[in-house]
């Protein structure tokens, strides 16, 4: 399990609340980081007195992203490393950490009314509206039009929907070694921090929205996944109930003969109650 999820309905005096999921890949030691500093990015950024989120969230990626190259983040990151179980990977030294694991990062902030979404890579955020599912976020994939061309302007290539044939995401934070070429901007690299950002107002007719990381997308479908949600939500049954009860129904019981639904599984909801 290399994931981290992040869940503080009141980060910020004024209601303002931040949620998201980060799906490691390498290992679990750059999403655990996340998970720790980006809250407290946010919390002390300019941009959040101004309540402009937009920005706040952009700027705070391209921070923590940054941060993870610092001599004291790769400390922290060797000590995620130490306390973790690692099956496949085994950095030849400790500083190697921050160059080959990285993590997803599907952030939404809820604020004046609104949710803001902030999303690189693969994890997305579905917003539940009268039945309708939303999706709140892009997948950032290598095949995609937009990231295979700046893969290829990069000097790389997209071989099985995976950059340089390794990599099955287009943004992530961490996975520096994608990120080296000091010729190029952070914006224009293989693999870039840089998220897509969408705004939604939260109208009455909006009723919850979901994050979660791959592993449940490639299950079922975003409406497929509020279909059930919907199917449960308003009965007595806890929200995290719910996540259980949708684990239970895509999680592979046997991989040999059910491979699909074998990832890591990490999924919030969050109710808008009216």
């Amino acid at each position: 399990m290399e994931d981290a999820h992040i869940a503080v309905p009141n980060l910020i005096s004024g209601g303002a609340g931040l949620f998201g999921v980060l799906d490691g890949h390498g290992g679990s030691e750059v999403a655990q980081y996340v998970r720790d500093k980006l809250p407290d990015i946010i919390k002390s950024s300019p941009y959040a007195k101004s309540k402009n989120w937009k920005d706040l969230l952009v700027t705070s990626f391209s921070t923590i992203d940054q941060n993870i190259t610092t001599e004291k983040a790769q400390k922290e990151l060797a000590e995620y490393f130490k306390k973790a179980s690692h099956d496949e990977y085994n950095p030849t030294t400790e500083s190697d950490v921050y160059k080959h694991v990285g993590c997803t990062a599907c952030i939404t902030m809820v604020a004046d009314g609104e949710i803001i979404c902030a999303n690189a890579g693969d994890s997305r955020c579905v917003m539940g509206k009268k039945g309708t599912a939303i999706d709140l976020s892009i997948d950032h994939k290598p095949d995609n039009d937009a990231e295979k061309q700046r893969i290829i302007n990069a000097g790389g290539f997209v071989e099985d929907n995976r950059v340089n044939g390794v990599l099955n995401l287009s943004r992530s934070l961490g996975d520096f070694e994608y990120k080296l070429n000091d010729k190029l901007k952070a914006d224009k690299q293989l693999v870039i921090s840089l998220p897509d950002v969408k705004i939604e107002k939260i109208t009455p007719d909006v009723d919850f929205m979901v994050i979660a990381c791959d592993g449940i997308w490639e299950c079922w479908e975003s409406q497929k996944v509020v279909d059930f949600i919907y199917s449960k939500i308003n009965s007595a049954t806890k929200l995290s109930q719910i996540i259980d009860d949708l684990f239970e129904k895509i999680i592979s019981s046997d991989p040999n003969t059910t491979p699909q639904g074998c990832d890591n599984m990490s999924c919030i909801i969050v109710q808008f109650k009216k």
